[in-house]
């Protein structure tokens, strides 16, 4: 408000006039008293004199007196707007923004109120948007899922957002104050430091992020994200501005899938390689077979032969656990009893685990049915058993026990997440050595083995990962030093009744006189299997693709009884070249035979049509009994 210059103040004008009349009054008296004084034979008689004296001197006293007057009447109109000012400023001050200064007139007090209000609605204002400003942080403070915080030019924690106790458990009040780096695991603080007096020496912003571990309340480990600025703050003092993120989700996402590929690449290294060995083995391990049934029993070359033969058998039983880790290993799955099927292995068990170790054996007994192949959950139990064995060398306690569980949402372990459903959990406890948390990072990765060099490969809980993932279960192991070991296996539960183990004896080896027509494309394989068959009566004739199997059996026009081939073949597939035949000549059975993984074999449509299958490396007497098996087999259909 524009405020009038002092001298065009109306009070200032009255109060100037009223002294000027004032003084004149005074000063004609004075003049009169002093001139009357000086000539007293001025006037005309001594009581002339003596009036005009008394009229100066009344004169005198007036002025004085208007002037008295008015200067209280001056100074009350004057004082009483300042004290209401004075009285309105300390309303104010006390913090109540809302009170204005009301002061009559227009003088220069009333236009200081007037400012002084307009000072006050500003600072309403901008309280007004400070307010809301500092709401609107709050907010976001408390709603966001990070945690803010605030340290001050010592790294003393200044703020903490009450997100602190949501995602740890921990409560600000008990923060504020203290030394950030004090706050932090022990092996997380000489980094920290590091980072703070980073943060902390420089002149200009300095922004840095960082990632490290973290405890909450309840003793659970977090991996928390933290984003860190450092700049001037009040009064030019460096101070840092922090937001950090709970990770720990993201953190073992990523490691489950760095775990994963680990896995799927030694996997397919696996598979790779699978189909020569198999295919070498099978060579090896036939060759054997076949040399010694020439041999005396007590000759030197047999025994050399039935070694070469045990570290054949030794290196398919390597390959197959590759697969199994892999879950390309060819399975055949049927519903099974789990009950049923440890009891049936617990008598093997005792004997293979010894007398220093106790095995016990809880099962529910309306324990549901798994979908698996009861040959590989043999295995996954007996490899389980033998590494516990292996844990308690000074004997121990084996604890195997069976529940349904029933997951209303999905449970969260260690690398992975077990998805909601009804399961068959089988649970496998020992009193051993337990495991720290370095080793059970590796426990079910290939070639990772804690024994000795000769007393393992390192593939017995690789193998036991393999088949359970290709069941569609989940393992994992609950470990501490010096107290045992918990593995938990769940298997999804599926409807129906168990199938009854078979319990029938081996087929006979038996040849026979039937013509065969077999398809190999790898020479080594194809004349052991010509001289096994033929060998035993079978008439063979050999083709090494799919082509000249063709004129083969053109050129014979049919006649033949038995066609045995290879999977994967160059030019056409083994599948392809059964259906073409037998488009051409029906009723030929067929029998397929592979050394390639299950996931080849299946885009063969093999193993889903139900065909007759020998999976490499074979056995002569193995290949004798499936022929005779599918020959049988047809010639009752």
């Amino acid at each position: 408000m524009k405020i009038a210059p002092f001298w065009k103040s109306i009070t200032v004008r009255i109060f100037a006039a009223l002294v000027g009349v004032s003084f004149a009054c005074i000063a004609v008296s004075v003049l009169s008293i002093v001139f009357l004084t000086v000539h007293p034979h001025a006037v005309d008689t001594p009581l002339t004199a003596r009036v005009l004296f008394h009229q100066s001197l009344l004169l005198a006293l007036l002025g004085i007196g208007l002037s008295l007057v008015l200067g209280l009447f001056v100074s009350r109109a004057i004082t009483r707007p300042l004290v209401h000012l004075l009285q309105g400023t300390r309303t104010i001050s006390a913090g109540n923004l809302g009170y204005r200064i009301s002061i009559r007139g227009g003088d220069e007090v009333r236009g200081l109120a007037d400012s002084f209000n307009s000072m006050v609605e500003s600072l309403q204002a901008r309280t007004a948007q400070l307010v809301e400003s500092e709401r609107r942080y709050r907010l976001m403070t408390e709603r966001v899922n990070d945690i803010i915080f605030t340290l001050d030019e010592n790294g003393m924690i200044t703020y903490l957002s009450t997100r602190l106790e949501a995602i740890t458990g921990y409560v600000p009040a008990n923060y504020i104050g203290t030394f950030i780096v004090d706050r932090l695991p022990a092996h997380e603080q000489e980094s920290a430091r590091a980072i703070l007096r980073e943060l902390l020496e420089g002149e200009h912003r300095v922004d840095r992020e960082t990632q490290f571990e973290f405890f909450a309340r309840e003793g659970r480990k977090m991996i928390m994200e933290a984003h860190l600025t450092a700049d001037a703050g009040p009064g030019g003092k460096r101070q840092v501005y922090g937001v950090a993120r709970d990770v720990s989700e993201r953190a073992r996402l990523l490691e489950q899938l760095n775990q994963a590929q680990k896995m799927e690449a030694v996997g397919r290294l696996a598979g790779g390689v699978a189909h020569d060995f198999n295919n070498l083995l099978t060579a090896i391990i036939g060759y054997c077979d076949y040399s010694m049934l020439s041999l005396d029993d007590s000759g030197t070359l047999k025994k050399n032969l039935e070694e070469i033969k045990k570290a054949g058998n030794r290196a398919a039983a390597l390959t197959q656990q590759l697969l199994a880790f892999s879950r390309r290993q060819v399975m055949r799955p049927r519903i099974l009893d789990l009950n049923q099927l440890i009891s049936n292995l617990e008598k093997l068990l005792r004997r293979l685990l010894g007398e220093d170790i106790a095995l016990e054996t809880r099962f529910d007994a309306e324990l549901g049915s798994v979908l698996a192949d009861p040959g590989q959950i043999e295995q996954v139990i007996m490899n389980l058993c033998i590494n516990s064995r292996d844990a308690m060398p000074r004997g121990g306690r084996i604890t195997m026990d069976t529940a349904n569980v029933s997951l209303d949402s999905s449970r969260r372990e260690n690398r992975f997440t077990v998805t909601r459903g009804d399961y068959v959990r089988l649970r496998i406890t020992d009193t051993g050595s337990g495991m720290d948390k370095e080793i059970k990072s590796h426990l079910f990765e290939p070639f990772f083995t804690t024994k000795e060099v000769g007393r393992g490969t390192g593939l017995g809980l690789s193998t036991v990962y393999g088949i359970v993932k290709q069941t569609g279960g989940y393992i994992w192991a609950e470990s501490a030093p010096g107290k045992g070991t918990s593995f938990d296996i769940y298997f999804p539960r599926v409807q129906g009744d168990a199938e009854a183990p078979s319990e029938a004896a081996p087929t006979e080896v038996r040849g026979g006189r039937e013509s065969i027509l077999l398809v190999e494309d790898e020479a080594m394989i194809r004349v052991l299997v010509c001289n096994v068959l033929g060998g035993h009566g079978y008439v063979v004739y050999e083709a090494d693709d799919g082509e000249h199997a063709e004129d083969i059996i053109e050129a014979r026009g049919g006649g033949i009884d038995l066609i045995i081939t290879d999977v994967v073949l160059p030019g056409m597939s083994g599948r392809e070249l059964v259906e073409r035949l037998a488009a051409a000549y029906p009723g030929i059975p067929a029998l397929f035979m592979s050394g390639y993984t299950r996931d080849v074999i299946d885009n063969h449509g093999v193993l889903h049509a139900g065909l007759a299958f020998l999976q490499k490396p074979f056995s002569p007497e193995a290949l004798l009994r499936k022929v005779r098996e599918v020959l049988d087999v047809t010639r009752h259909a």
